[in-house]
């Protein structure tokens, strides 16, 4: 969706100036055009002293261990029902395994397989409104294959599979039980300007396979088009984009309409390389939006080389967490000291996902100063 470049207002101009402690004054710049707000953070409200901090509770799983139970290989996402039980899926075990709030194993669900129950690499588990498991996961052994949707309750028996829908990207669940859709490649050749609403960053379909609703332009990026959007949904079914290599933080209504764009001051110049191009800058790998419509996304703190691209998965000290209020004010940011790929944020608690070194998820609980 493009904004219109005619016809415009611009409300709020370095809108505020924060003062978080009487030593900092944070600077921000907030303007309104076409109804969407427009947020400029220069530096983090709190300086480098965050309202936020971050309690250990728990450590869940092992790389090796006499208990097969805590085994993962490749985990990928971390869900929890109404009653506090833990789902962690376990994808290169292709099964989801389930934990109590203290960390103990309680049941598995699934194993490898296309039969009822059975999964191949299942990767997404989200929960209806009936409290059954909504899981995607692979149609066959093959990588290339398509993905499937299923439904199974929480002893783990298929009730229904959904196979009608194209393209299965990462999924999040409405509360009109429609289901919110990204992109399932990162990129696919150039192909015009002209996009249909099949290649939309963000898809919307009913449980039968109708596309309801589809928004946000795929980039072009020199010879391709660029399809990388990271996304979640809170608990007004707003919908929030960010991506690995622009910085920005978009938030939508679930019927397409933009709210609000969020961007920072970088920390670090971006790469130029050779012709002149520059390297994209990496605002985000992951997103979530806590019970206070506050949003956190996990980011690096300095832009990085291409060697050091890499070896992502051997260092620690590149990742932090920058926080922003309901409003897209950067709050404050949160370094971190150990590898992990993606988080789940989950009423007051945060858990961290290591699919490749630790194989494990840390749960810490969100503490307020």
């Amino acid at each position: 969706m493009r904004l219109k470049k005619t016809l415009f207002i611009f409300i709020t101009t370095i809108a505020f100036v924060f003062s978080c402690n009487k030593k900092e004054k944070v600077f921000f710049t907030v303007e309104v055009i076409d109804g969407v707000r427009h947020v400029y953070n220069y530096k983090p409200q709190c300086g480098d002293e965050p309202k936020i901090t971050l309690e250990f509770a728990r450590k869940i799983g092992v790389f090796e261990g006499p208990d097969e139970n805590y085994m993962f290989y490749y985990p990928d996402y971390v869900a929890k029902d109404k009653n506090g039980i833990l789902y962690i899926v376990d994808t290169g075990n292709h099964r989801i395994q389930k934990f109590d709030a203290q960390g103990n194993y309680l049941a598995t669900i699934g194993r490898e397989g296309e039969g009822p129950g059975e999964f191949y690499s299942p990767s997404i588990l989200e929960f209806d409104a009936q409290g059954n498991l909504i899981v995607i996961s692979r149609l066959g052994r093959n990588p290339s294959f398509d993905s499937q949707i299923k439904v199974l309750n929480v002893q783990g028996k298929e009730l229904r599979r959904y196979t009608t829908i194209k393209d299965i990207g990462p999924l999040r669940l409405l509360k009109s039980g429609n289901l919110v859709m990204g992109p399932k490649y990162a990129g696919y050749p150039y192909r015009g300007e002209t996009f249909e609403k099949k290649d939309m960053l963000i898809r919307i379909y009913d449980f039968e396979g109708n596309l309801l609703e589809a928004f946000g332009e795929p980039v072009i990026r020199q010879s391709f088009v660029n399809k990388r959007v990271i996304f979640t949904v809170d608990l007004m079914d707003n919908i929030y984009l960010t991506y690995p290599d622009r910085n920005l933080i978009e938030k939508y209504t679930a019927g397409g309409n933009i709210l609000m764009q969020i961007s920072r001051q970088l920390n670090y110049l971006e790469e130029k390389k050779s012709g002149g191009r520059t390297e994209p800058s990496m605002m985000s790998e992951c997103i979530n939006i806590d019970k206070k419509g506050r949003i956190w996304v996990m980011t690096l703190r300095r832009q990085l080389t291409g060697d050091e691209r890499l070896s992502l998965e051997t260092e620690v000290d590149y990742y932090e967490l920058e926080i922003f209020d309901k409003e897209g004010i950067l709050l404050g940011k949160i370094p971190m000291d150990f590898y992990f790929d993606k988080f789940r944020i989950i009423d007051e608690r945060i858990y961290f996902i290591d699919p490749t070194r630790a194989m494990c998820v840390y749960e810490y609980k969100i503490v307020e100063k």
